[in-house]
C-alpha cells in the first residue's frame, strides 16, 4: 500500500493515468479466460480476500465466480488486499509453487 501511495505522489503519475485513457476498453475476465475467446491455458488468480476497493464480500464472490468459470483457472483466496503480490507476496508465491507443476503439465499436453 505504501509503495502505491508513494507512486502516486511522483511527479509523472498524471501522465501514466492519462495514457490509459489511450487504450482500448478491457475487455471482461470471464471473456479473457475463456477457452474460446481469450487465453484458454492454466491459470492462476491470488486474489485478495479483503480487496477494500470492490470490499470482501465482492472479492469472496469475484474469486468464486472465476473458479467456476472453466477448468484451468485456480483461484487462490488470500488474506489480503487489492494487491496481493505487495501485500503478502510469501503467500503469493506458495501458491505459485503450488500451482506451478500440475499447469505446467497440462500446458504441455
Amino acid at each position: 500500500i505504501d509503495a502505491i501511495a508513494r507512486d502516486g505522489l511522483d511527479p509523472g503519475a498524471p501522465n501514466v493515468i492519462a495514457s490509459g485513457q489511450k487504450l482500448p476498453p478491457q475487455r471482461p475476465l470471464n471473456e479473457v479466460l475463456s477457452a474460446e475467446l481469450g487465453f484458454g491455458g492454466p491459470v492462476l488468480v491470488p486474489q485478495g480476500a479483503l480487496d477494500p476497493l470492490s470490499g470482501a464480500e465482492r472479492s469472496q464472490t469475484r474469486a468464486a465466480q472465476l473458479g467456476r468459470l472453466r477448468p484451468g483457472v485456480s483461484v487462490r483466496l488470500l488474506e489480503a488486499g487489492h494487491c496481493p503480490h505487495d501485500e503478502v507476496p510469501e503467500q503469493v508465491a506458495a501458491a505459485i509453487v503450488e500451482w506451478w507443476p500440475p499447469a505446467a503439465l497440462v500446458a504441455r499436453s
